[in-house]
Parts: C-alpha cells; structure tokens; sequence
C-alpha cells in the first residue's frame, strides 16, 4: 500500500502535517509563554525602591504627625490638671486664711472677755458705798453737825473731828492716818476717811479712801485704830474725792 493511504506517515510538506505542525509549535509556545508573561507581570506590579522610600517617608510622617497630637493632647491636659490643682490650691489657702482670721478673732474675743472678768470692779465712790453695806448717800462729819457712833462703838466718845490724825495701823505696821469721819444721811458714823500717806507724811498724790468703822478698832494702850486689811487692800478700797 502506498504512502498516500498512511496518514499518521504524512509528509510534513503535505498540507495536514504542515497545520499538525504548526499546531504543535503554538501549543509549545503557548506553554513556554504563559510563565514567562507571569513573571513579566510580576515585575511590572512589583513597586520600585524610591516608591518603597516614598511610602516609609509617608509612615514617619504619619506617625510623627500621630505623635505630635498625642503630645499637645498630653501637654493641655497637663496644663489643665496643673490649673485645676493651682486653682484648688489657692481655694484651699484662701479657706485657711479665713479660718486663721476667724480663729484669731475668736481668741482676742476671748481674751478680752477673759481680760475684763479677771479685771477688778470698778471701785464705787465715796457717795455710792451701800455695797460695802453702809448707808448712801455719805458725808464728811463737819464741826458742830449732830451725829452718833454706831451701836457696840469701842472707840473714843470724842468729837469726830478730835479723831483726826490718829494713827491707822496693822499690828505694828503703820498704814494711814485719820482725815475725817463719814456719816450717812441719818447722821450715824459708818466710816473713816483714811489717808495713806499722813502716817510718813509724804505728799505722793495718793488718793484717801473710805474706809468701814467694821473694819477697825480702837486700841486704847495706842491710842490708835487697828486693821487686819493690808496695805494693799486699804489702797484697793473706794477713793474719797
């Protein structure tokens, strides 16, 4: 048989071998081709260095931008907690200054009431005597006025003024001299005005006081009243003026 009647034999000049071939070398191509124009395409998507530089450069910036906020939203609420706290502060140092005033004020307040209960009284003058128990108002016995010694009177039956410069003493001590006699409006002798500088016969200014007959007696072998007050509390008695 000829080779006319064998096809998988055909010449490749005939016209069927030429498309078999022809077949095979795009099939051949097709699959040499395909990789090759994926690797081509990866190398166009892949990005170039200075675009890879350009997006770092963008993420410092990003990230310095991100940092600068954080640092002004740190920094204002710093200042705002540093002018919470001063305005706090002074409140507080404010209320502490008021207190203080108050708690100064309150202790002058205390002291000068302290002051003018321990002050001593205001001593009454010679005509305001009813709070040492004698009669007011009183007078200085003059000469030839009727007046009359008190009952349970141990002293002289003299003439009140004959009593004037007897000596006042308190024991051995000598403490005033008698300047007069004081009588109330009913003409009874209650009290003796006593000078404390006329036993030394000084002339300090000393003021005469009013001085109780209940608080003397008369010593005979003296001829002068005795006291139990002291120098002191016959000074503190009220001024005769």
């Amino acid at each position: 048989m000829s080779s006319y009647f064998r096809p998988h034999t055909r010449s490749r000049n005939h016209p069927l071998g030429k498309v078999a071939t022809a077949t095979a070398l795009v099939s051949v191509l097709t699959l040499t081709t395909l990789p090759l124009s994926g690797a081509f395409a990866a190398d166009a998507q892949a990005p170039s260095p200075q675009t890879l530089e350009g997006a770092a450069d963008q993420m410092r910036t990003d990230a310095e931008s991100v940092g600068d906020k954080i640092a002004d939203t740190a920094k204002s609420a710093g200042d705002t907690i540093a002018e919470t706290a001063k305005t706090a502060g002074d409140t507080i140092s404010d209320a502490a200054k008021a207190a203080k005033n108050e708690i100064s004020e309150a202790a002058q307040t205390a002291k000068a009431k302290a002051e003018d209960m321990m002050a001593p009284a205001e001593e009454p003058s010679g005509e305001e005597l009813s709070a040492q128990n004698l009669s007011s108002p009183l007078h200085e016995v003059i000469k030839g006025e009727t007046t009359a010694y008190p009952a349970g009177w141990t002293g002289p039956a003299s003439m009140p003024q004959d009593l004037v410069d007897m000596k006042i003493n308190h024991g051995e001590e000598g403490l005033a001299e008698v300047n007069g006699m004081l009588a109330n409006g009913k003409g009874e002798i209650v009290a003796i005005i006593a000078d404390p500088e006329g036993f030394m016969n000084l002339n300090l200014g000393t003021q005469d006081v009013v001085l109780p007959l209940t608080h003397v007696t008369y010593e005979p072998t003296q001829n002068a009243f005795q006291t139990t007050m002291t120098k002191a509390e016959l000074l503190a008695l009220p001024a005769w003026n």
